[in-house]
């Protein structure tokens, strides 16, 4: 049996997702999911994507339960040499492991493998897992990417995120906006952005050829935000291209749903990523 218990954001829960489906695959195990929601994401996980067929089940919860975190604990101490992990599974562990030359298949002579985490960590052969947006999600998206040509994603990160107001500014989107429909004047644009002046900002400079989606809640924890953003997703993926923010798994996320390229737009290479 192995559990998979997806933390952060809605991509970040996806690409461990992806990981776990494809590693329990390879090692032959069942797969079970405990699916943490509650103030830091406030959606189930049906309520968010359809349950992939691989998942033999899903246990919901707003709490980590103690049995939990101590399973979790002990998992990883027989399994590598990292001290006792009762939260979630840093990035920059994950990140030291792969580059230590970990094997995470070595995790299949366990009889039992639980692993909480918000990242990668088993990208497995192939193209990104097929995820499919919940049925009522699916209807809206249906809608906003009906008529789509030649459309070319935009993704603008803001609020909290660093790296992405540090790296990759407003200008640079517009400049390349400008070059695409230079190249090509009949392409049309869909922006997703958490920051309302950008989206007014892109519309004054490309006026009749930006699409959003309806306004909805900012707020990434709560169920009406989140389902915003998973119709965000999966327009973007519906692009041929997708301009995106720099450090942002949003970003890409949607180039892997959507097998298209993405192209970041970063200003000043930083020396150190900051996630």
């Amino acid at each position: 049996m192995f559990t998979i218990m997806p933390a952060g954001g809605l991509c970040n829960r996806l690409y461990a997702l992806h990981s776990a489906i494809r590693l329990s695959a390879e090692l032959g195990q069942r797969l079970r999911v405990f699916w943490r929601f509650g103030p830091e994401f406030g959606c189930r996980l049906e309520e968010v994507i359809e349950v992939p067929p691989e998942v033999e089940r899903v246990f919901s919860s707003d709490r980590l339960h103690r049995s939990i975190r101590k399973r979790l604990a002990e998992t990883w101490m027989r399994a590598t040499h990292w001290p006792p992990i009762l939260g979630a599974l840093q990035p920059s562990q994950i990140e030291a492991m792969i580059a230590e030359g970990f094997d995470f298949r070595s995790l299949g002579r366990h009889r039992h493998v639980s692993i909480r985490c918000w990242s990668m960590f088993y990208p497995g052969d192939g193209a990104f897992y097929t995820f499919r947006p919940a049925p009522h999600l699916a209807e809206r998206v249906a809608v906003l990417t009906d008529g789509f040509s030649n459309t070319v994603g935009v993704h603008i990160r803001r609020t909290d995120h660093k790296p992405s107001i540090a790296h990759s500014p407003t200008g640079l989107f517009l400049a390349r906006m400008r070059q695409l429909v230079e190249e090509d004047p009949a392409t049309s644009f869909f922006v997703a952005t958490d920051a309302p002046d950008e989206l007014a900002r892109l519309e004054a400079a490309f006026p009749g050829r930006i699409r959003h989606a309806a306004p909805q809640s900012l707020a990434r924890n709560a169920r009406e935000g989140i389902e915003g953003a998973v119709v965000d997703l999966y327009a973007l993926a519906a692009t041929r291209l997708v301009l995106g923010s720099f450090a942002s798994t949003f970003s890409q996320a949607a180039g892997k749903l959507g097998g298209i390229p993405v192209e970041v737009m970063l200003e000043t290479p930083p020396e150190v990523i900051v996630w």
